[in-house]
């Protein structure tokens, strides 16, 4: 299986640090969280490579949300959910 390069990838990251890293790799970032006010911090900070998601992932439901919604909005393969600490 080949490689996806990260600038042609969508992905969804929860918590932690590395949404900076996955951006600056020109990916485009869905940052996921509970906290909007938090979430809009870390946009701000990243710019037009991130948007702010309103999810949290131990809810099913809301995990289906954010999947739908990423699947919607990006044209790009999308890696999963990653989870950092």
């Amino acid at each position: 299986m080949a490689r996806l390069p990260l600038s042609q990838a969508a992905i969804a990251v929860s918590g932690g640090q590395s949404h900076g890293t996955f951006a600056d790799e020109g990916t485009f970032v869905y940052i996921t969280g509970r906290r909007q006010a938090e979430l809009d911090k870390v946009v701000e900070f990243i710019g037009s490579d991130a948007k702010a998601v309103r999810a949290d992932i131990t809810n099913e439901s809301e995990l289906d949300r954010l999947y739908a919604q990423v699947r919607a909005e990006k044209e790009r393969p999308t890696s999963s959910i990653l989870k950092c600490q």
